[in-house]
């Protein structure tokens, strides 16, 4: 008996994925995370009490509607996968209610040593909304102690960094408050100079080999994520100190909407992008490719389904069009 055409397809959310395509997903996920140090930032500022919901700066009258409310599911939830493939996860606060190297309030920065998911859950529990947003500056943090880390042993581990956030450093505050743009370039710059270091340190011609940063907003603010949209598809960087220029594609940006698209926190697509999809460009190229003929395809009806083979068309057709 001849299958159905719906039994060529893995469904996750609102998405048909042909079962070759999701085949070999599973496989550059697992092997992108084997020897990855995987570390979790979250953003604890006061703007995280608003309506992630809302379209702008609402304070949500539901606490299961908070931003920070998301921030706590997504930390405990990737937490639990990234424990699958990392023996021990380290945690990043971006708040200026804690510093680095000693307490305030009772929280660091840099927190380590969490190795089960009670203590990640423990952990994420104690969260609390307040203070301002050092994004940058804790971003800054977390890439030099890495480059650090490489300096001293080009071989260790490449990181995966996952950010939750509603994606607001202090610096983009008065912009927000009075409709002008925001301006990313201060994180632009840093990430592109931690690249730079990172590509003479490891001698390597890809820095995702060594590191991805994955930013999950947290928010509907449009003006935010329309930001970071164009942030995400940069891919060329230049070196600030030879002025030589390199591709480099190490940042991706989820946001809440894609997330709902891909079914929930808690399902493997979602983990694959959140997890995987920074590091890995296959794994990268195929979520693009998904995201663009197998949203909301009927594999009972008349159109085109995706296919690996078009898959392929399709990644041929955008390395041409870069050339």
């Amino acid at each position: 008996m001849a299958s159905s055409a719906s039994s060529r397809f893995v469904r996750h959310g609102r998405y048909q994925i042909p079962v070759d395509i999701w085949g070999v997903m599973q496989e550059e996920y697992n092997s992108t995370m084997e020897g990855s140090d995987i570390q979790i930032g979250s953003d604890l500022s006061g703007s995280t009490k608003a309506d992630w919901s809302v379209d702008g700066e609402v304070s949500a009258t539901d606490p299961n509607m908070t931003r920070l409310s998301e921030i706590r599911k997504g930390v405990k939830i990737i937490g639990a996968q990234a424990l699958k493939h990392d023996d021990e996860i380290e945690q990043w606060l971006i708040t200026s209610n804690a510093k680095s190297g000693c307490i305030v309030l009772g929280m660091k920065r840099h927190n380590k040593g969490f190795k089960d998911t009670t203590s990640v859950n423990t952990f994420a529990d104690g969260f609390k909304a307040g203070g301002g947003t050092p994004l940058n500056a804790t971003v800054a943090e977390a890439l030099d102690t890495y480059i650090t880390k490489i300096g001293k042993d080009p071989n260790a581990d490449a990181l995966t960094l996952v950010f939750f956030l509603d994606g607001v450093d202090d610096s983009m505050t008065e912009a927000l408050q009075n409709g002008w743009p925001v301006d990313l370039g201060p994180l632009k710059k840093l990430v592109m100079v931690a690249a730079a270091q990172i590509r003479k340190s490891t001698k390597c011609t890809d820095v995702r080999e060594k590191l991805g940063v994955q930013f999950c907003l947290v928010t509907s603010y449009s003006k935010v994520i329309d930001a970071y949209s164009g942030f995400d598809d940069a891919t060329m960087y230049t070196d600030p100190e030879t002025g030589e220029e390199f591709e480099c594609d190490i940042f991706d940006c989820t946001t809440l909407k894609q997330i709902q698209d891909m079914g929930s926190w808690e399902l493997p697509l979602t983990h694959m992008k959140l997890i995987g999809g920074a590091r890995n460009a296959t794994l990268d190229n195929m979520l693009e490719y998904l995201e663009k003929f197998a949203l909301d395809y009927d594999p009972n009806g008349s159109a085109k389904p995706p296919s690996y083979d078009d898959y392929l068309k399709d990644l041929d057709n955008k390395q041409k069009a870069k050339a």
